[in-house]
């Protein structure tokens, strides 16, 4: 939210350059010290504007960043079947035009439907007429569901989504693909893999993109992939089957992909969505050290509250039961013996194998077997440069040192996990 002082009118004589069409327009901010010229300033914060309002002389901008753009509806194919599909059936089926499902065709992996209690698997849809949507070359009966039968003419086809299995780069690839496709669908992106494809007559086959629908400009994908490059674990195979409508894009990432490797979303000074990941700071990642000359510590909290010391994961999730078969169990005898059990259960349908749940319930415990300080500061303008997932080194002689149990820390390793400018 950003109060604006319109002295004099200055605001309002230039609203009215643009009619007062400030809605969906976009607010850059950059920040300075008086006597700098202006392109030594930084950007702070860039974002859509969402509502504006006037009172007592000053202006309310209300910006809405990246985050909320990532809220996105993703909606499942659902159609009936134009004629009997009996068993053992494995050339086509058929389904009715106009309805989209992913494109298996053009796209190496498979798409997925449920007919009563059959998941059926299909490769493509290329004999498609006017009157007639075919979802060719079946196996019958996969991921658990019900075995191979006879469906009745008019019975309901609903998609199930499948995220993983192809995908090179594991979880962060996924990630890639929920937020960024759909954006351009001729512009040939290599993350506009997820789309969509139906006939509407005898010749015209309509695909669109389905996801968030960022453009490759919106999201920082170069950090995303500056993290599977860091942490090898960022790579976990991804296996994820979507069974209904997904109302909030976001959250599916940050439930099913980002928590399972310790992960978070954040929108960087320049309005760009990107990841960052709390983890033991490393020296190699230093990139400033910290003091009472460059800071203020204004707050700070010891976090007993939210140790964990006991975890135990649901995993191998079935589309076709809706129920886990797997599950892991992970503990920490020294931090039990110290603070009592801390209990934390997880379940995540993206998992698919045990080395998956056991690298997961390594990384939790790392980080939160042991309370944790967490400082608040507020900084000078020259470390605006710093950003969310920075390491630095801090030097300050109050704070408590929970590896001596005395006052003071000395050029140790912390990590910035938030970021603000007042």
């Amino acid at each position: 939210t950003l109060r604006v002082a319109d002295t004099d009118g200055w605001l309002t004589n230039a609203l009215a350059d643009v009619s007062g069409h400030l809605l969906k327009k976009q607010v850059v901010l950059h920040l300075g010290i008086r006597g700098l010229l202006e392109q030594d300033y930084q950007q702070i914060l860039t974002g859509e504007i969402a509502d504006f309002g006037f009172a007592a002389g000053a202006y309310t901008i209300r910006v809405k960043d990246a985050l909320f753009t990532t809220k996105q509806r993703i909606r499942l194919g659902l159609t009936t079947l134009q004629a009997p599909l009996n068993a053992g059936v494995v050339t086509n089926m058929q389904v009715a035009t106009g309805v989209y499902f992913f494109d298996a065709e053009d796209w190496s992996h498979v798409g997925y439907v449920k007919i009563d209690d059959e998941i059926i698997r299909y490769e493509d849809d290329s004999a498609s007429t006017a009157a007639i949507f075919l979802l060719d070359t079946l196996t019958r009966g996969v991921l658990g569901g019900g075995a191979d039968a006879n469906h009745a003419i008019n019975a309901v086809v609903q998609e199930v989504l499948h995220i993983g299995n192809t995908l090179a780069d594991g979880a962060m690839d996924a990630l890639r693909m929920l937020l960024v496709s759909g954006a351009g669908l001729e512009a040939s992106d290599v993350y506009d893999i997820d789309v969509e494809v139906t006939w509407t007559d005898a010749t015209t086959r309509a695909a669109r993109g389905r996801g968030a629908g960022m453009s490759p400009a919106d999201v920082a994908l170069q950090d995303i992939a500056d993290l599977v490059t860091a942490d090898a674990s960022l790579n976990n195979t991804i296996d994820l089957f979507i069974t209904e409508d997904v109302e909030d894009i976001k959250d599916l990432c940050e439930r099913e992909i980002l928590r399972a490797v310790g992960a978070f979303f954040f929108t960087k000074y320049d309005g760009r969505l990107s990841v960052a990941r709390v983890k033991a700071p490393a020296a190699a990642d230093v990139v400033a050290a910290l003091s009472a000359r460059e800071m203020r510590i204004t707050s700070w909290e010891l976090t007993q509250d939210d140790i964990v010391n006991l975890i135990n994961i649901e995993y191998n999730w079935s589309p076709g039961t809706e129920e886990f078969s797997g599950q892991y169990i992970a503990t920490d005898a020294t931090s039990v013996s110290r603070y009592g059990v801390r209990k934390r259960e997880y379940s995540l349908r993206a998992i698919q194998n045990s080395t998956d749940a056991g690298e997961l319930t390594t990384n939790i415990l790392a980080r939160f077997k042991i309370p944790y300080v967490t400082v608040e500061a507020v900084c000078s303008l020259a470390e605006l440069y710093l950003d969310v997932g920075d390491v630095v080194r801090l030097t300050n002689f109050n704070l408590p040192n929970l590896s001596t149990g005395y006052r003071g820390v000395y050029e140790q390793l912390w990590q910035c996990v938030g970021k603000r400018v007042d």
